[in-house]
């Protein structure tokens, strides 16, 4: 499915060139702010997918620390156990294999919006715009709906949340799409069919920016258990233990009964607790801006339903200040942002 997301890009991009201009209409359909729209679809695709990949990341590491939220595992239960010729499955269900599972049913769903706004780009470019690519994108939407759909609401089942299944006026927009392909070639009908396709699309850009913050609210919970897993495991009796001895040792020290000994172990348990804090800091740092990263990608699906609905209402205007958009774009930008943060913060 990526690859063929990727087929239309280049297309995208030679169409950001072009401004139409419709027959008998008052005002010419504004390709550019469909373009905007569609560059700010793929720019939260491509975030909120690194995102993910950095919350599976750090689950990892859990595991290789020993333990996950309180469970040890054992080689035999991460050991992958061969099912059929190329069907494999593992024992344990970790959180990392749940974050790669939801990062998974998120890019499906991404994929959807970002192939809807394809289509709406493809639908709103000059008379030279083929009806056969159209009618395409119209395919490759409907395989992708019906995998994000399956893929989230899995996810979001097993994670004991409610399932939110895509209604038939949400996947009407297939048809819809394909019919308006048709008459796309004739310029007059242009903006009637690009009216037509954003009204019935408007129920799934509703319901798929819903299922978007389901995923982001379960990533967010599993961020912050995972964080307080590593701080359970860090500062855990062992540790109290640690610094108990150190105050008896310090106490030693100044009294000069300490041995030499006594005065290493003294130097070794400093060092260790300054490290200690250090990766506290640390670990603060990169959870509050995680945390940070997904309440705007939350913010940015809510936004998107406005975002899509003030397009299709500048259609019916000569100028159109577009402020939904505008707050939608703004907020993709500030997620793009804080991700860029964060990782440089690695």
């Amino acid at each position: 499915m990526r690859v063929v997301l990727l087929k239309y890009r280049s297309l995208q991009c030679a169409i950001l060139v072009g401004c139409l201009c419709l027959a008998g209409c008052a005002a010419p359909v504004r390709t550019s702010d469909f373009g905007k729209f569609d560059r700010a679809v793929v720019a939260m695709q491509t975030s909120s997918h690194d995102l993910f990949g950095e919350l599976a990341a750090d689950a990892r590491r859990g595991i290789i620390d020993g333990k996950e939220f309180g469970v040890q595992f054992t080689p035999s239960e991460l050991m992958i156990e061969r099912e059929d010729t190329f069907d494999y499955a593992v024992e344990a269900r970790t959180l990392e294999s749940m974050l790669r599972e939801l990062r998974s049913g998120l890019f499906d769903l991404n994929a959807s919006l970002a192939t809807y706004a394809a289509s709406l780009y493809e639908l709103a470019s000059d008379s030279d715009a083929d009806q056969v690519q159209i009618a395409e994108l119209a395919s490759v939407l409907n395989t992708n709906l019906q995998d994000a759909s399956t893929s989230v609401n899995d996810i979001v089942a097993k994670r004991g949340g409610s399932a939110i299944p895509l209604s038939s006026q949400a996947t009407g927009v297939v048809s819809t799409l394909a019919a308006a392909a048709l008459q796309a070639h004739i310029e007059r009908e242009r903006r009637e069919s690009l009216r037509t396709v954003m009204a019935q699309g408007q129920a799934t850009v509703d319901e798929l920016a819903q299922l978007g913050q389901v995923a982001v609210r379960i990533a967010a919970s599993d961020a912050y258990a995972n964080y307080t897993q590593w701080f359970q495991i860090t500062f855990n009796d062992a540790y109290e233990t640690r610094q108990r001895s150190l105050e008896s040792l310090l106490v030693k020290q100044r009294t000069g009964t300490a041995s030499s000994d006594e005065i290493r172990l003294v130097g070794e348990i400093q060092r260790e607790a300054r490290e200690t804090r250090a990766a506290l800091l640390d670990r603060n740092d990169k959870l509050a801006g995680t945390l940070d990263a997904l309440a705007e990608l939350h913010t940015a699906y809510a936004k998107l339903p406005s975002a899509h609905a003030a397009l299709r209402e500048s259609l019916d205007k000569k100028l159109s200040t577009l402020d939904s958009a505008k707050e939608f774009y703004a907020q993709v930008g500030r997620m793009q942002k804080l991700y860029r943060k964060l990782s440089d913060a690695k």
